[in-house]
This record gives C-alpha cells, sequence and structure tokens, in this order.
C-alpha cells in the first residue's frame, strides 16, 4: 500500500486490513482524532462532524508487514511522527521541510527509485538504499556509509 498524508494513514491501516507486505507512508497522520493529537488544528471543521472513531489511529502494526514512513520535520509533522512506535519492521525517514515530502523526493528524482527499494529489497538492504537516495534530502545526516 501507498499513499500520502491522509492517505498515508490509509496505507498503513490497509496494510494491516489487506496483510500487505509492504506500506509506504509520507507524511502520514497517526491520528485525527484531536484527544490523540491535541496539537493538530488542521481539519477541525470535518473533525467535529465525527461522533464515532472506529479507526481512532492505523495501529496496531502488522508484524509481517514492512513499513516506510517518510516525514518532514516542522512541529506540524513531527506531532504525529513521534506517536509511531519503533518497531523492528518500520523505517523511519525524516526528510527535511514539513508536509510536501513526497513532491521534494520527486524533484529530487529519485521517488520511483525510493519506492522500488521499498518494494523488492529486505528490509535492511531497503534501508540503506533509501538512505543512499535521500542523502541531499534527509534531516539527520547519514553516517557510517559511503
Amino acid at each position: 500500500t501507498i499513499g500520502n498524508s491522509m492517505g498515508g494513514f490509509g496505507a498503513i491501516l490497509f496494510a494491516r486490513l489487506l496483510e500487505a507486505d509492504t506500506a509506504i507512508a509520507f507524511t502520514p497522520q497517526f491520528s485525527f482524532d484531536s484527544r490523540i493529537v491535541p496539537g493538530e488544528t488542521r481539519w477541525s471543521e470535518y473533525r467535529e462532524g465525527i461522533q464515532t472513531w472506529e479507526f481512532p489511529t492505523a495501529l496496531p502494526l502488522r508484524a509481517r508487514t514492512r513499513y516506510y514512513l517518510f516525514s518532514g520535520i516542522e512541529p506540524t509533522e513531527m506531532q504525529h511522527t513521534e506517536l509511531f512506535p519503533q518497531a523492528p519492521n518500520l523505517a523511519l525517514f525524516l526528510v527535511g521541510g514539513g508536509h510536501t515530502v513526497a513532491q521534494a523526493i520527486k524533484d529530487a528524482g529519485c521517488l520511483a527509485r525510493v519506492i522500488r527499494a521499498c518494494i523488492g529489497l529486505p528490509m535492511p538492504m531497503a534501508r540503506y538504499r533509501v538512505r543512499q537516495l535521500l542523502r541531499p534530502l534527509l534531516a539527520i545526516p547519514v553516517s557510517g556509509e559511503s
């Protein structure tokens, strides 16, 4: 599964529900429920009409799915990113900027290669390959890799 923003939330959720092998999420929201992410002020006019949250978060993660999350480092993104659990089957890539991470990766000319690596390589190799591809965009410098 693959998605951006709300679609990133969907990619994570549907990977579990559909038993997908891989989920790729660009700037996913952890939750739209303001009780879970109280600092989130976007979409308030839409949230007010929701009475029941069938899926308040996209968790739990499915143990057999490989999750690749790409997040910006601005506070509006990090308030969601920081809520995702650390897990051996979850790779997180912090890219400079905000909510336009997928566009930044596309503009750098490596979006298709990043997606192919996530889908086609075992997780340890995919992590390494994606870090290499995103080296100029990563907010946290890559160390120990040449």
